[in-house]
């Protein structure tokens, strides 16, 4: 699988987005550096995909709390969660037979593109 900016990949036990692709190198969240040979994909319900969450642009919560300029974020693990509140993550992943998180970023971008995943904070 060829890698591309924000896709959730590993690194031996490390599980992190890529930020940025510079001369054959990842730069990972926290500026951690490292070849794109040494990048794994992140299997679906492996364990190592624990911290992921699915957050879609359209579905944030309007609500803010006072002194906050930021919507609230739905801090509900990625599987757990629906692309527009009917199709569920855990159902598309089983439908289309998907082994690793970044083919289900491939087909989010394609099929939800106000929809991405990202590491829990």
């Amino acid at each position: 699988m060829k890698f591309v900016t924000g896709d959730i990949v590993q690194d031996g036990t490390l599980v992190s987005t890529i930020k940025r692709i510079e001369n054959g190198h990842a730069v990972l969240t926290k500026n951690y550096e490292v070849t794109l040979e040494r990048l794994n994909s992140v299997e679906i319900g492996s364990g190592k995909d624990n911290g992921i969450v699915l957050e879609c642009e359209k579905l944030r919560a309007p609500i803010i709390a006072p002194g906050k300029n930021t919507p609230i974020r739905n801090p509900k693990p990625y599987l757990e969660n629906g692309i527009d509140g009917y199709t569920s993550i855990s159902s598309t992943v089983e439908s289309k037979g998907f082994k690793y998180v970044d083919e289900l970023q491939v087909w989010l971008r394609e099929n939800a593109p106000d929809c991405y995943l990202r590491m829990r904070i």
